[in-house]
C-alpha cells in the first residue's frame, strides 16, 4: 500500500506514486499458491520487455528508473513494480520506519510468509475511516495479501509503535469509503494532483471520484480493517510500587509516560508526542479500570515529545494541565526568542517564517494549551500527589521540572536528565543504557542545565526515570547519577548554548554572549580586550587565535603588513589550497582558460618587500580580484598592531543576483584584528581575533560555517603559521 517515506524524500515528484509494498518481501518462497484456497493469479500473458538494470525498457531517462506502475491497466493480475522500488523499500523502508523517521501513518506490516514462515515486512501507509485504521492492497492480489489470509490475519504493526494486530478483510461492498479515505489521506484535497495520480494510477478512476465510480472497482482491491491487540511492549511497567511508565514509540519517537497511584486516585505525568492520546487512555484503563480519570494532568515541560497529546487528553478528561509558572509563557505555542533553544533558531522560526501567517495562526489555535495550562506553585506541593515533592529543573526549558518520592527516593526528571544519549548518533542508533544529559539542540540553558543536573545528583534517587530511555534502578542508579554530574559539570559548554541567546528572559537572566572559538589562544587572551573590537561591537562569532614566535616583534611585524591578494599573498604554505582559492577567484572574475590567474600566492610571498611596509589608515589591502573583496586599514602600528576592517567580504559568497538585490537586506561586517606583544625578549606573542557580524538570518546560516572552516580554520591559522615559519627563518630585513 503507499511507499516508504525514505523514498518519497530521494525520488522525484512524478515517481512518487510509485507503489512498494510488494517489492518488500521477498516472494522467491511464497509467491506460488494463493493460502486463500485458489491459484494465484495467472502471470501476464504478453510478452516481457527485456529489462535493464531492473527497469523495464521502452522508458527513457531517468522516468526508466522511477516511473510509477500503472496498476489499474491490469487489475485481474499482480503487476510487480520496478526494481529499484523495491530495493529502496527493502533497505531502507524497515529501518527508517522502526527508528521513527516515518510520517505517523506509515508502518511496517510484519507477517510470516506462508511457506518459508520467514517474518516478511512491508511498508505501507495506514488509512483512517470513521476513526477505524485500514491498510489498502493498491497492487490487488500482491504478495503480502496472501500471507495475510494464510497467517490468519494475524501480524504485527511496527512504525513508531509496535503493536499485535489482527487484519480483518472488509466486504467489497464497504470498501469505497475507505479507498476514498486513502486518496484523501493526510488532508489533500480531491482533485489536487497527489490525489489525481494516485487515483489514476493506482485505481483507475477520476482525481475527484464518487464513491460510485469507486466502488465500480473494488473487487481488485483487497481493504483490511486492523484490529489491534493489546501486548506487553506496549501496557505500562511497574518501575517501582504505584509507578508505572508506557513507553510510547521507538527510536526517534520514543517518549517515556508515567501513570502515578497515590491512594485511590493516580495522577498522569507528561503525554508524549501528539495523536498518543486513545493509547494512554487504554493503558490507564487496563491498570484503573474502564472510565478511569486522573486526579490531574502534570507535565514536567511543555515540548511536543511531553506535551504533545495534553490537549487531547485534557478535553477527553476535562481537567486541566497544570506545569511549573516559569513554563506558562510557553503554553501558546508562540516561537518566543527569549526561550529559544538552537532547533527553534535554526530551523522552527524559519520555517514559520516562510509559511503562510493564516496557516501558522490556525495550527497554532488547533495545539495552543493556552487556558488549559495552569501554573502550580512547587513549593506548596504536587497537584493529587501529596506524598512527592517538586523539583525545579531549569535548563531544558525555562520552567522544567522533576518530581521526587523521598520516601523511596523515585525521581521522575522529565528531559533534565535522560538514560539514553540524544547528543550522540552512535549512542542513539545503539541505544546504550547510561546516564546522560538533556539534548543540546532544544536545550534553553546549558548552564541552567548542568546546575540541575547536580541538583538532582544530590537527591541520590534509587530509581531513575526519565523521559526518554529505560529507568535506571537500585545503587546504580544513584552511583550513575553521581559519577555524569561530575563529568557534566566539566564539560564546556556548546558554542551556541541557548543560555547565550543575547536575551534574558527575566532580569538578572544570562547577558548575550558571542559565540566564541579560539585555536592555542589562552582564556587570558580571549577575554582581553583588543584593538579593533569597537569595530563590530556585537558580533556574533569571535575567533581569537594565537601563535608564540622566537623572533622579536620588529622581525615579525614586516611579514604580517605585506599580506594580501596582488602582494605577498597569505601565507598559505599550501599549493593545493592556493589552487582552489584561485579557482575560486577565477570565478569571481569570470576568468577564462588561459587567461592570466589572479592569484592567491605570488613570487614575493618569501621576501620583504620595503614598497609594502609603510601601510596607512585607509589603505586598501585586496583579498580578491579587482572589483571585489577588500579590506581597510583601521589602524597600523608598527610592531604592536595591526587592524583591518571589511563590509565586503561576506556578499561575495553569494550569486551576482543575490548580493546585488537590496530587497534581500545583505549585510555583512567582518574586522580583522592582529597585536604583538614581546613576553621575553626575543619572543613576539601574536593575537589574532576576528569578530564577524551579518544578516538576515538564511544568510547568516550559510556564512558563518564557511566563515569558521575557510576562513578560521583553515586560513587564519595557515596565516599564522606561515608568518612564524618566515620570520624565524629570516633574520635579515626587506630585500628587493
Amino acid at each position: 500500500m503507499g511507499r516508504s517515506p525514505l523514498v518519497s524524500c530521494v525520488l522525484p515528484s512524478d515517481a512518487k506514486s510509485g507503489n512498494l509494498e510488494s517489492g518488500m518481501s521477498d516472494q522467491s518462497d511464497d509467491a506460488v499458491t494463493d493460502a486463500a484456497g485458489g491459484p494465484a493469479p495467472a502471470p501476464d500473458s504478453r510478452p516481457a520487455r527485456p529489462k535493464i538494470l531492473g527497469v523495464r525498457a521502452g522508458q527513457s531517462g531517468l522516468g526508466r528508473f522511477v516511473r510509477p506502475v500503472d496498476y489499474a491497466r491490469s487489475r485481474d493480475r499482480y503487476r510487480p513494480p520496478p526494481d529499484l522500488y523495491r530495493w529502496l523499500n527493502h533497505r531502507l523502508g524497515p529501518a527508517a520506519t522502526s527508528l521513527g523517521l516515518s510520517p505517523r501513518d506509515v508502518i511496517a506490516l510484519e507477517v510470516p510468509g506462508r511457506r518459508s514462515g520467514v517474518i516478511r515486512r512491508t511498508v505501507m501507509v495506514r488509512a483512517v475511516c470513521d476513526g477505524e485504521h485500514y491498510v489498502v492492497a493498491l497492487a490487488g492480489e500482491s504478495d503480502w495479501v496472501r500471507n495475510v489470509r494464510a497467517a490468519g490475519g494475524q501480524v504485527v504493526i511496527g512504525g513508531r509503535q509496535r503493536r499485535a494486530a489482527r487484519l480483518a478483510e472488509v466486504p467489497p461492498q464497504q470498501r469505497a469509503p475507505v479507498i476514498r479515505a486513502y486518496l484523501l489521506r493526510w488532508g489533500r484535497r480531491a482533485g489536487s494532483r497527489a490525489v489525481a495520480r494516485e487515483a489514476r494510477y493506482y485505481f483507475g478512476v477520476s482525481a475527484d471520484a464518487s464513491l460510485a465510480e469507486i466502488q465500480g472497482v473494488v473487487e481488485h482491491y483487497p481493504v483490511f480493517r486492523i484490529e489491534y491487540a493489546g501486548e506487553p511492549g506496549t501496557r505500562p511497567q511497574e518501575i517501582a510500587p504505584g509507578v508505572y511508565r508506557l513507553e510510547t514509540g521507538r527510536g526517534l519517537s520514543e517518549a517515556n509516560v508515567y501513570l502515578v497511584r497515590s491512594g485511590p486516585a493516580w495522577v498522569l505525568i507528561d503525554t508524549a508526542w501528539p495523536h498518543r492520546g486513545q493509547l494512554i487512555r487504554s493503558a490507564a484503563e487496563s491498570l484503573f479500570g474502564t472510565g478511569t480519570r486522573p486526579a490531574a494532568i502534570l507535565l514536567t515541560h511543555i515540548h511536543p515529545d511531553h506535551s504533545g497529546s495534553a490537549l487531547e487528553l485534557a478535553r477527553l478528561w476535562n481537567l486541566p494541565v497544570h506545569v511549573h509558572p516559569s513554563e506558562l509563557p510557553l503554553a501558546p505555542g508562540r516561537y518566543l526568542p527569549q526561550y529559544g533553544n538552537p532547533l527553534d533558531r535554526w530551523l522552527v522560526a524559519p520555517m514559520l517564517r516562510l509559511m503562510p501567517r493564516r496557516k501558522v495562526e490556525a495550527s497554532l489555535a488547533r495545539n495552543s494549551l493556552e487556558g488549559t495550562a495552569m501554573a502550580f506553585d512547587p513549593a506548596a506541593g504536587v497537584p493529587g500527589l501529596p506524598d512527592w515533592q517538586a523539583v525545579p529543573t531549569p535548563g531544558h526549558t525555562p520552567g522544567h521540572v522533576a518530581f521526587f518520592r523521598s520516601s523511596d527516593r523515585v525521581l521522575i526528571t522529565g528531559d533534565a536528565v535522560l538514560t539514553i544519549n540524544l547528543n550522540s548518533v552512535p549512542g542513539l542508533l545503539a541505544g546504550k543504557h547510561r546516564v546522560s544529559g538533556p539534548p543540546y539542540i532544544s536545550t534553553w540553558s546549558w548552564p541552567a542545565a548542568k546546575q540541575s543536573v547536580a541538583a538532582l545528583a544530590r537527591l541520590r534517587p534509587e530509581v531513575l526515570a526519565c523521559g526518554h530511555g529505560r529507568p535506571m534502578t537500585g545503587a546504580q542508579a544513584a552511583a550513575s547519577m553521581a559519577s555524569f554530574s561530575g563529568r557534566f559539570s566539566q564539560q564546556p559548554s556548546p558554542s551556541r548554548s541557548p543560555a547565550k541567546t543575547g536575551r534574558a528572559p527575566a532580569p538578572g537572566g544570562p547577558a548575550r554572549q558571542t559565540r566564541r572559538v579560539s585555536w592555542t589562544a589562552t582564556d587570558q587572551e580571549r577575554a582581553m580586550p583588543l584593538p579593533g573590537d569597537d569595530l563590530v561591537p556585537s558580533p556574533m562569532v569571535q575567533a581569537t587565535h594565537a601563535v608564540t614566535i622566537n623572533a622579536p616583534p620588529q622581525q615579525v611585524w614586516p611579514w604580517l603588513v605585506q599580506t594580501g591578494q596582488g602582494r605577498a599573498g597569505f601565507y598559505s604554505d599550501s599549493p593545493f589550497w592556493d589552487r582552489s582559492v584561485d579557482w575560486y577567484y577565477r570565478r569571481l572574475s569570470r576568468g577564462r582558460p588561459g587567461k592570466a590567474t589572479v592569484g592567491y600566492q605570488v613570487a614575493a610571498d618569501e621576501r620583504i618587500v620595503p614598497a609594502w611596509q609603510n601601510p596607512r589608515v585607509g589603505d586598501i589591502i585586496a583579498d580578491g580580484p579587482p572589483g571585489t573583496a577588500y579590506y581597510v586599514v583601521r589602524q597600523a602600528e608598527p610592531g604592536k598592531s595591526w587592524v583591518l576592517f571589511t563590509d565586503t567580504h561576506l556578499r561575495y559568497l553569494l550569486p551576482a543576483r543575490l548580493r546585488g538585490n537590496p530587497r534581500l537586506g545583505i549585510f555583512g561586517e567582518l574586522s580583522d584584528s592582529t597585536v604583538l606583544t614581546e613576553p621575553e625578549p626575543g619572543t613576539t606573542r601574536v593575537i589574532r581575533r576576528m569578530r564577524l557580524r551579518c544578516g538576515p538570518w538564511p544568510f547568516r546560516a550559510y556564512v558563518v560555517p564557511i566563515v569558521l572552516v575557510w576562513g578560521e580554520a583553515i586560513t587564519a591559522r595557515n596565516l599564522l603559521r606561515g608568518v612564524k615559519r618566515r620570520a624565524e627563518a629570516s633574520p635579515t630585513g626587506p630585500s628587493g
